[in-house]
């Protein structure tokens, strides 16, 4: 027989010194199992939430269309600025804005309204 410890002594220092490797390998699959959940919670609410991939789609297409509209009203506000200042600095425009709007005339025009039925009758103010 060898001497040392005895041979019941030698299992038991064997599992002695493996319960702690297997409580901390109990704590690591715990921890392990909580990020794995953890993980698919933010990944559902990527996917399905109001500020995820869904609403972010919606933006986008909403600050497309926004986009669009702008455009179309830098446009239209440079059309209405030319239109401004050929009326500023043409006299024949101004002319023709006032005749048209106002239904002025000039001292030996004569002027001639038609009247359409189902229309009511406005006279040009002098």
């Amino acid at each position: 027989m060898r001497k040392g410890r005895p041979a019941s002594r030698q299992g038991e220092t064997g599992a002695a010194s493996r319960a702690p490797f297997l409580k901390g390998l109990g704590l690591i699959k715990f921890l392990c199992m909580a990020l794995l959940l953890l993980n698919l919670l933010v990944l559902g609410g990527i996917l399905f939430s109001s500020q995820g991939i869904g609403g972010h789609r919606l933006k986008s297409g909403q600050v497309r269309e926004l986009e669009a509209k702008i455009t179309a009203l830098q446009k239209e506000n440079q059309r209405l600025y030319r239109s401004i200042m050929n009326f500023r600095n043409d006299q024949r425009a101004q002319e023709r804005l006032v005749r048209e709007h106002l239904g002025w005339a000039r001292d030996d025009e004569v002027m001639i309204e038609f009247y359409v039925p189902g229309r009511s009758f406005q006279p040009a103010a002098p």
